[in-house]
């Protein structure tokens, strides 16, 4: 059965599994999460879960200075609940596995479990200097902000949350106990332990909306537990919120898109069935397909196909029979991957090694580093990092920076690599296919480079190509490069590598290099010439 339900197995010893469960499914991070769906799976419960809130009368403002380093707060409490150590290793296991997550390390959102009894409401949470001291968890003595960033184990871990501000978060409650510095540590004060019956739980962040997620997987969970749910209100300086939202999403999903999707003959009311099965609720069943309503807890869910996974699982994955396709024949390689293979070989045969380097790249590597202008550049946008920004538009440069981190090996070093670029091209882009080499070594030169590029062009085309003084730029050497073209086709650039882009890549030898277009050299191949 758990398998059917997303589930992998990895051991079993006695009456005990140890199960695999996808990063996206966060509620199955308990057992209590599991068998919520699995009483979906086997029909005892249908529907997502119904989670009363009465309210806690806990209040929680927060303070407007950490707008612009950690501004959002919310909470619930747990009433009723029935804590042992095993109970409790599972939630700190969820509360982990939510901030490695969909907390980004704790960056985005960051969870705190306090012992409620411990509490004395209203609740502040404030911007303190990194003078303000507290008793960590785990600690006896106070700690300052200042020296938990620089001394404790947490704090050199997740600090960097903090960089360029003075102010730091933290909540206290009214009798002056710090509750916890989100999203480093929890204070020694509201310490939760096997025998704690009542919690009061804090998830703070820099998004409202992955906090309410964070939340309803510990609201479910707690429910699931026997737990009381009471929400708090969280004063935004007059505009007050009610903790946790659990309010459902409307999502659409089609009869014929399931039954195209997973083989079957697929009625608007079998599409409710089996998403009730799944824990997912249908507001109306239309003639066409239900409009589906998403528990806030399965953020996982995002899209039309989401709902047909959750539809195949309420049917049952077993009751799937796969089918051999009735189109005959096998894959093949394309031409053109046929024509990278011929290059390749070519090219190894000449004794150099392929490497591989990544399509997506920085704008130092590419072109401040290079010289190159960014004239063609495809940027991405919102990308996560500085890192991963850029779209190559030449494999030149990801070879020079192989070769940057392999300036201790021996030289000399001959390098290839046969990729896909992408440049814009007005008000669109086109990819294209190329080939290129660099040779590092004391004695590497334009003359080097040349005859691998009259061996590569004579393998494939049987001809030697021509050369111009024309047409070629930076990262390359003024007057020590050139274009290389066949029957006034142009098929790429050739030369030595500036000493500059060298210096900014920590290269200490001579670098040679070439770059040609491969679907020229096919289409040149296909032609005859």
């Amino acid at each position: 059965m758990l398998p059917y339900a997303g589930l992998d197995i990895e051991s079993v010893e006695g009456y005990t599994a140890r199960l695999e469960y996808s990063p996206n499914r966060p509620d199955f991070a308990t057992e209590w999460g599991i068998a919520h769906y699995l009483r979906g799976l086997i029909g005892v419960e249908l529907g997502p879960a119904e989670i009363p809130l009465s309210p806690s009368g806990v209040l929680v403002s927060a303070d407007p200075a950490l707008r612009g380093i950690r501004p959002y707060v919310a909470g619930l409490v747990s009433k009723g609940l029935k804590l042992d150590d095993d109970s409790l290793k599972q939630l700190i296991r969820m509360q982990e596995d939510l901030h490695e997550g969909l907390g980004r390390h704790r960056r985005r959102v960051a969870i705190g479990l306090h012992d409620l009894d411990r509490i004395t409401p209203p609740i502040r949470y404030m911007a303190v200097g990194d003078d303000y001291a507290f008793v960590p968890l785990g600690e006896s003595r106070s700690w300052t902000v200042k020296s938990i960033l620089e001394e404790h184990e947490l704090g050199r871990k997740y600090g960097s949350s903090f960089s360029g501000t003075s102010l730091y978060p933290v909540l206290i409650d009214s009798a002056g106990n710090t509750l916890s510095f989100p999203p480093i540590i929890n204070g020694e004060h509201t310490r939760v332990h096997g025998g704690t019956r009542s919690l009061f739980v804090d998830v703070t962040g820099t998004s409202l909306t992955k906090v309410m997620d964070a939340l309803s997987v510990l609201a479910l969970t707690l429910h699931e537990m026997k737990a009381r749910i009471e929400y708090i209100s969280v004063d935004y300086g007059g505009l007050i919120l009610r903790t946790p939202d659990l309010s459902s999403r409307e999502l659409y999903v089609g009869a014929s898109r399931a039954s195209s999707l997973l083989g079957l003959d697929l009625k608007p009311p079998d599409l409710a069935k089996y998403l009730g099965r799944s824990r997912i609720g249908v507001r109306e069943v239309l003639h066409d397909g239900v409009v589906a309503l998403v528990p806030r807890y399965r953020f996982d869910v995002m899209h039309e196909v989401d709902l047909v996974e959750e539809i195949a699982y309420g049917y049952g994955y077993p009751r799937l029979s796969p089918e051999q396709p009735r189109e005959p024949g096998i894959g093949e390689l394309s031409q053109a991957s046929l024509f990278d293979e011929m290059v390749r070989d070519i090219a190894t045969g000449m004794g150099m090694q392929e490497v591989i380097t990544t399509h997506l790249t920085s704008y130092n590597i590419l072109y401040r580093a290079t010289g190159r202008s960014p004239e063609h550049s495809i940027r991405v946008l919102s990308s996560k990092s500085s890192e991963h920004e850029y779209l190559r538009d030449s494999l030149i440069p990801g070879l020079l920076h192989v070769l940057s981190t392999n300036v201790h090996e021996e030289y000399p070093q001959r390098i290839f690599e046969v990729g896909v670029v992408a440049r814009s091209e007005g008000t669109s882009a086109g990819e294209h296919r190329r080939f290129a080499v660099a040779v590092a070594h004391a004695k590497a030169s334009f003359t080097e480079v040349k005859s691998i590029v009259d061996a590569m062009v004579r393998s494939l085309l049987g001809v030697q190509p021509s050369y111009s003084a024309s047409g070629c730029a930076r990262p390359f050497i003024d007057g020590r490069c050139a274009s290389t073209s066949l029957s006034g086709t142009e098929l790429g650039v050739l030369g030595e590598i500036a000493p500059s882009a060298l210096e900014q890549f920590h290269i200490q030898v001579p670098v040679a290099a070439a770059e040609l277009d491969v679907d020229m050299l096919r289409a040149l191949c296909g032609t005859g010439q």
